[in-house]
């Protein structure tokens, strides 16, 4: 039997700007940095074979301020890329959801909006589940570090909850930077033992929105 340890990365300068990231990159924060090394310390007593990040550099830079001093193999895969948001990206959250007519978050999600030369919900978790599901059927005997994007994390919870996982990340909540999520990984079946969990960022102060 393995262990799943899946994180979203460290806080960055786009999301402290409140703007969308997909694929555009951007770097870690001080604030980033030090929730990657709060997880790097809750895990540093945990054996990690490997390691899977996005190939975004968030993702990468905070696996390894997760691993500093630690041998590990690192595998990145395009398909851990957080959703792709098209012609959203770098924009601001607010100045998209006024081009539908959304006061607030909440009520842009009720629309179902997706952008044009981006991903829908379908195809994001059509691309996230199949790469995530080989993953933990390669390291059945593995205990192994995800280090991903927040709607990443957010379907896996749903689709390990056997919720519609296309719709994931508007129902898991709001995933916070660094947290862990803990799966068990068996012959049986993936089983989720914890999700979301910030107490390692609260114990150094941290913690976020």
């Amino acid at each position: 039997m393995g262990k799943i340890y899946l994180t979203r990365h460290g806080e960055t300068e786009l999301n402290i700007a409140d703007r969308y990231q997909g694929f555009v990159d951007s770097p870690l924060t001080p604030r980033g940095v030090k929730q990657a090394e709060a997880l790097g310390s809750a895990l540093k007593d945990k054996h990690i074979d490997r390691v899977y990040t996005s190939d975004l550099s968030r993702a990468i830079i905070t696996s390894e301020i997760i691993m500093k001093n630690r041998k590990y193999e690192h595998i990145s895969r395009y398909d851990l890329r957080e959703h792709n948001w098209g012609e959203w990206d770098g924009m601001i959250h607010k100045d998209v959801w006024d081009l539908f007519g959304a006061k607030d978050n909440a009520e842009f999600k009720k629309g179902n909006h997706y952008p044009k030369e981006g991903e829908d919900a379908k195809e994001f978790g059509d691309r996230i589940i199949p790469c995530f599901q080989k993953i933990a059927d390669e390291n059945k005997d593995n205990d192994i570090l995800i280090v991903t994007h927040y709607c990443d994390v957010a379907c896996i919870i749903n689709y390990l909850k056997g919720l519609d996982y296309y719709e994931g990340y508007v129902k898991a909540g709001h995933i916070k930077q660094a947290s862990l999520t803990l799966i068990d990984n068996t012959e049986d079946g993936l089983k989720l033992l914890m999700e979301n969990d910030v107490s390692h960022l609260m114990e150094v102060g941290v913690d976020n929105n």
